[in-house]
């Protein structure tokens, strides 16, 4: 295995700390940190519904499904459609509060971990995260039209 490859942060870590430093800050809400993109995503799409929200999410609609029932049960997230048939999700007031947490939680987290990078080392690591995030979407979005 190549240097480049050898360093690379595996992405299963990633969650795994990113989940265990999420859980600490946000226990007291009541949901899992797993929940707490969802909240966000509902939050910034206010009115999606389940389906566009696990295409936005890139997860299967029973994992959405499950996340948007946990921030339901907990008074996070109401359904503003206009029939049962017809999901359309926005925050309650609650979940508004929640979400400032949550983002403010995940930019505690990641500005701890950019802690240990130089200013110089940080610009070059946000170019090259850009760029990586800019291709996988490009990648998926291509990947998506061809299965429709």
């Amino acid at each position: 295995m190549d240097a480049e490859h050898e360093v690379m942060v595996s992405p299963r870590l990633t969650k795994y700390y990113i989940d265990k430093r999420m859980s600490i800050e946000i226990d007291s809400l009541g949901i899992t940190p797993s929940c707490g993109p969802f909240l966000v995503a509902i939050g910034r799409n206010e009115g999606i519904s389940p389906t566009d929200l696990s295409k936005v999410m890139f997860v299967d609609k029973s994992l959405t499904t499950r996340n948007v029932k946990q921030l339901s049960d907990k008074g996070y997230v109401v359904n503003v459609g206009d029939n049962s048939r017809r999901y359309s999700l926005k925050l309650t007031e609650s979940g508004e509060a929640a979400m400032k947490k949550i983002d403010a939680t995940m930019k505690m987290v990641a500005d701890d971990l950019m802690s240990t990078l130089t200013d110089e080392e940080r610009e070059v690591f946000i170019m090259a995260i850009t760029k990586i995030c800019s291709k996988i979407t490009s990648d998926i979005n291509e990947c998506c039209r061809s299965e429709d």
